[in-house]
């Protein structure tokens, strides 16, 4: 009697398990299969980054001017040898951000071993005077020091400290980009003369210091095109009688007046 009760709880015992393991058959199965993937992940994890066969060749560096593509290279982190997914190409690029030419920089990854930097300098188009001369593109950012060894001939903005840049970028840059204009209109109207200085007075009016034989131009404030369209029939006629002028007025209130003070012959 006692051995039939033990098989029947064994009978029972089975089939309850079987009843168990047919419900929870896909859940069993799911962890299984979750298990091995993570374990196959894994593995695959440590070959991808210890395989000879990803480490990086090569490092390509494209759209340097006036910058090294050797320094970019050091500033990006990335060497050759390095395994081609040790490293983050976003931190690779914020490093290289650091560099005073760079304005913008993208790192793509190229399997199984290159590695391409592009890179998007500033475009220098004046200088600026803060006690130290400085590199100005065409936003009116200025964006780093003049070095020893750059030569850019390009006119010098004055009458803007450092300090007042700093204190109002977005006002400044404006201002800088407005200066800028008036640069490019005297190069198209005179590209026989060179434009040495653009000062900028605290109450806003502008004067340029033009030509080998140095003289003053002053435009005041606005209205910078028809001043320099009139700037350009005082020279001629100023050319045609062999007069140097020393300093050109165009900053009278009244349109289309100007007064002209040459300089004495000696």
């Amino acid at each position: 009697m006692g051995i039939h009760i033990q098989k029947r709880r064994r009978r029972l015992y089975k089939g309850r398990m079987k009843v168990f393991f047919l419900k929870n058959l896909f859940y069993i199965v799911s962890v299984f299969f979750v298990v091995l993937v993570s374990f196959g992940v894994y593995r695959l994890s440590i070959f991808l980054k210890t395989s000879d066969y990803f480490a990086v060749k090569r490092i390509y560096v494209f759209g340097t001017k006036y910058s090294y593509a050797d320094d970019i290279r050091d500033l990006s982190g990335i060497g050759i040898g390095d395994n081609i997914f040790s490293f983050s190409s976003d931190k690779s690029a914020e490093q290289i951000k650091n560099h005073p030419w760079v304005k913008k920089v993208s790192v793509h990854k190229h399997l199984p071993d290159w590695v391409s930097i592009d890179i998007l300098e500033y475009k220098p188009v004046i200088l600026i005077n803060f006690s130290q001369l400085y590199l100005v593109d065409e936003s009116g950012i200025v964006f780093k020091r003049l070095s020893k060894d750059e030569l850019f001939d390009f006119p010098i903005i004055s009458g803007i400290s450092k300090d007042d840049y700093m204190s109002d970028i977005p006002l400044y840059r404006q201002k800088i980009t407005s200066l800028i204009e008036i640069n490019n209109k005297f190069s198209t109207l005179f590209p026989q003369l060179t434009l040495s200085e653009i000062l900028l007075e605290k109450n806003g009016d502008v004067s340029l210091i033009v030509g080998k034989n140095i003289f003053e131009i002053r435009l005041g404030q606005g209205n910078y095109q028809n001043k320099l369209n009139t700037l350009s029939i005082i020279l001629n006629q100023a050319n045609k009688s062999n007069m140097n002028p020393e300093i050109v007025y165009l900053d009278i209130n009244r349109e289309g007046m100007y007064a002209m003070k040459y300089k004495q012959k000696k």
